[in-house]
């Protein structure tokens, strides 16, 4: 996880996050994430998901691929 903090956020903020999938890889999904306050971005983060099970990375199922790569 990579994460920027732009600005500070406050008790009682109204806050948006907006999940973006950037790149589907066989085990794996990187995602862009901005946290916002209207349209004031407070924070942008960029997360690497691994699919694991059993202690070993395992193919992303087919449905959800389909469903983050826009399908």
């Amino acid at each position: 996880m990579t994460i920027e903090f732009l600005r500070p956020a406050h008790m009682d903020d109204v806050l948006d996050i907006v999940t973006t999938p950037i790149e589907v890889k066989g085990a794996s999904i990187t995602l862009l994430q901005h946290c916002r306050r209207g349209d004031e971005l407070l924070v942008e983060a960029r997360v690497r998901v691994a699919f694991v099970s059993g202690g070993k990375a395992q193919r992303i199922p087919k449905p959800l691929r389909h469903a983050m790569e826009g399908g």
